[in-house]
């Protein structure tokens, strides 16, 4: 188990599990190779809290924008974190920025016309 455990297979691996292959270019860019990969993974395995901010400057220096960034934040450090196990996902919060729209407006029933007596004239 453990980060060395989620690690396995290196750096194009981890990404592709994560659904972050864009990253493959920049990550080789970075410096950071399945050797340096293995080197994080065991400072996390060691020291939580010296590994998270491993992972951070990681993040800073490859770089990895967003929600990229969180997910391999997540991959690294958490159990069964990252996509593949269906880990984090579908708990019911919005994936949008900010407040959901307001729900459309319901379309207008036609009303019922009220018989006002003039068939009865007919």
């Amino acid at each position: 188990g453990g980060a060395a455990g989620r690690c396995r297979g290196g750096v194009a691996a981890l990404l592709k599990r994560l659904e972050l292959e864009q990253y493959v270019e920049p990550f080789a860019k970075a410096g950071v190779d399945d050797a340096a990969l293995a080197e994080l993974a065991a400072t996390i395995d060691a020291d939580k809290k010296e590994g998270a901010d491993a992972v951070d400057a990681l993040i800073a220096r490859v770089p990895v924008r967003g929600g990229s960034g969180v997910r391999l934040r997540k991959a690294l450090l958490e159990k069964d974190g990252g996509r593949g196990r269906g880990a984090g996902r579908g708990r019911g919060r919005g994936r949008g920025k900010g407040k959901a729209p307001p729900p459309a407006p319901k379309a207008a029933k036609p009303k019922k016309k009220k018989d006002d007596g003039l068939a009865l004239l007919a």
